[in-house]
């Protein structure tokens, strides 16, 4: 059952108020009826154009049919339940009232951040893609080129791109914009890249880029990796899909404690920004995983680890040659 704190219900499909439930699942009537009319007339959508990666949200929900029918049995919709009739509904003197309408602003928000992450993340992996799925190992002599110079500045690369895809970015100054670039290089390694990096033997293995290298020759990057092998584990387990890693991503670029010290204006902004983000996410979290209660902590439990790893290792990371790519 997908509820909120309160015991409120919202849509299953796309966050949207639900109506009661149908067809097997907490839904709105829009969604309701749409997916009662696609199995009556037996509609066949033609597939995606987006490779099947289209958000399903209130304000977007009448965009792609085809992802929002798979949305729909995705989330457990019963074509059986259509063609027995209506589905008996149990409990309804007990429920509370429904939970209110995802905001517009929401909508907006998450379109936005998952649409930049996308653009980012295209640009990231045409760039360092290993296309024939061997792995180099790297010598000692070259690793100071291969990671500060090639691999932590493409990553700075994706922190900016999609950084400046979000209007909040372009509001703040460009000391404020320095700031979140820099200070987020280290969470970007953790969060972009724990499906990728592996640890064998004290050997770190990159499998997108296709390079290995011994922790003892990459220096505080190998230490840094070494001492999160657990945590990409961990994180790995949660599950988070596309949309959800956009928004932790964005919560931890746009930390209001990131601009300490900063203009009154940009702190201000990060703040709004901030409480935003963590809405949309909870929001996301509870669409996508409702029966399980413990994700949202587990999920903020890896925001404390991922800056407490930034605190240790940040200074370190910045004194080495890196520095200079990323000024």
């Amino acid at each position: 059952m997908l509820t909120d704190s309160l015991g409120y219900h919202i849509c299953r499909v796309c966050g949207d108020k639900a109506s009661g439930f149908h067809y097997g699942v907490f839904c709105c009537e829009g969604c309701k009826g749409f997916f009662f009319r696609s199995v009556r007339a037996n509609k066949r959508y033609q597939y995606c154009k987006r490779s099947e990666q289209c958000l399903v949200l209130r304000s977007s929900r009448n965009g792609c049919k085809f992802c929002r029918m798979q949305r729909c049995l995705e989330v457990g919709m019963s074509y059986e339940s259509v063609k027995m009739g209506r589905c008996r509904k149990t409990d309804l003197s007990t429920r509370k009232q429904m939970l209110t309408q995802v905001a517009d602003a929401q909508d907006e928000l998450i379109l936005s951040v998952y649409s930049a992450y996308m653009k980012a993340t295209e640009q990231l992996n045409q760039s360092n893609s290993n296309d024939t799925h061997s792995v180099k190992v790297i010598e000692a002599e070259a690793v100071e080129h291969t990671l500060y110079n090639d691999y932590l500045p493409s990553i700075v690369r994706f922190v900016a791109l999609f950084a400046r895809e979000q209007p909040i970015f372009r509001k703040l100054s460009t000391d404020s914009q320095k700031i979140l670039v820099k200070s987020a290089i280290i969470e970007m390694v953790l969060l972009l890249d724990a499906p990728n990096f592996d640890l064998q033997d004290n050997v770190i293995i990159h499998k997108r880029r296709g390079f290995s290298v011994k922790t003892s020759c990459a220096g505080v990057f190998g230490k840094l990796l070494a001492d999160c092998h657990m945590f990409f584990q961990r994180l790995l387990s949660i599950g988070l899909i596309p949309v959800e890693l956009s928004l932790l991503i964005a919560l931890s670029i746009f930390s209001s404690d990131r601009l300490s010290g900063q203009a009154s204006q940009d702190q201000l902004c990060m703040n709004e920004t901030e409480d935003c983000l963590l809405m949309a996410l909870k929001c996301q979290l509870l669409m996508n995983h409702g029966r399980h209660i413990n994700i949202l902590p587990s999920v903020i439990e890896v925001l404390c680890v991922i800056r407490g790893l930034t605190t240790v290792y940040y200074d370190e990371l910045m004194s080495c040659h890196v520095a200079g790519q990323l000024s």
